[in-house]
């Protein structure tokens, strides 16, 4: 038998508030002070970071191959390093190059290279690697120079995305480099 005192009715609108009071909590747990998800790089945007750093990084040994080529000939040509790298890279190490050749000092083997990263940012890009250059003998004269065995030592560039084709612009000085080669 309903009892119609309206007791049903009330036990009815508590458990509706109860459930409202929960939802809404619920909803509302958060303080507003948690900090916003941080974005995540969409596939494509990792993809074409990839692209860039493999791009860089090719470019960078493209740089190494033809600088071996111009001291291991002493011939310190410009052309040689047409879409690889432009400005002060290029000046300085042609005039290293000039200088060896004027006292008839040239170089044969190669150095090792490894250890490369490359991190891009929009168009910009850096480049760290560890150079070993004791394979990489100098000769004056035709007879070999007794030079010490230094081991491993960061070197660094700089690179710039320039009418779509990445070219290698400066050095980064070996103090300024994080990085370990040891």
């Amino acid at each position: 038998m309903i009892s119609s005192s309206g007791g049903g009715k009330n036990c009815f609108v508590a458990v509706a508030a109860m459930l409202v009071l929960t939802m809404l909590s619920a909803c509302s747990s958060g303080s507003g002070d948690e900090p916003e998800p941080e974005p995540t790089a969409t596939a494509s945007e990792t993809s074409s970071t990839q692209a860039d750093e493999g791009a860089v990084s090719a470019l960078y040994d493209k740089f190494w191959a033809a600088r071996v080529k111009a001291e291991n000939a002493a011939k310190a040509d410009p052309a040689m390093f047409q879409g690889i790298a432009e400005g002060s890279i290029v000046e300085a190490f042609l005039k290293k190059v000039r200088d060896a050749a004027d006292i008839g000092v040239t170089r044969q083997g190669r150095p090792t290279i490894d250890q490369v990263e490359v991190s891009v940012t929009g168009d910009t890009a850096e480049i760290v690697a560890c150079l070993n250059e004791d394979s990489w003998e100098f000769f004056g004269n035709g007879e070999q120079i007794d030079s010490p065995d230094n081991g491993p030592a960061p070197v660094g560039a700089t690179a710039e995305r320039r009418a779509g084709s990445w070219l290698l612009t400066g050095t980064v000085v070996a103090a300024d480099l994080q990085k370990s080669c040891g």
